[in-house]
């Protein structure tokens, strides 16, 4: 993804909740992110979608395994 993307996508979740495990994510609807760093500390951009149950989403979204793949701290 571009770097005018990615900023883009810092300024409009700068207030947003950051969860590191699916228990804290609510039962509602709306935009999720999911990224990790690399090495040298870069945002990287996972996947990012709409869901009407975002909690329900992530914990049994198909491309799970692939982020875990890409995923540097866990």
């Amino acid at each position: 993804m571009g770097r005018e993307f990615i900023d883009y996508l810092k300024s409009v979740f700068n207030n947003s909740q950051i969860f590191t495990n699916t228990a804290g994510i609510p039962e509602m609807s709306g935009v999720y992110v999911v990224y990790t760093k690399d090495r040298n500390g870069n945002t990287v951009i996972l996947d990012v979608g709409e869901s009407g149950n975002i909690n329900e989403r992530i914990s049994n979204h198909d491309r799970e395994s692939c982020w875990q793949t890409h995923m540097i701290n866990g």
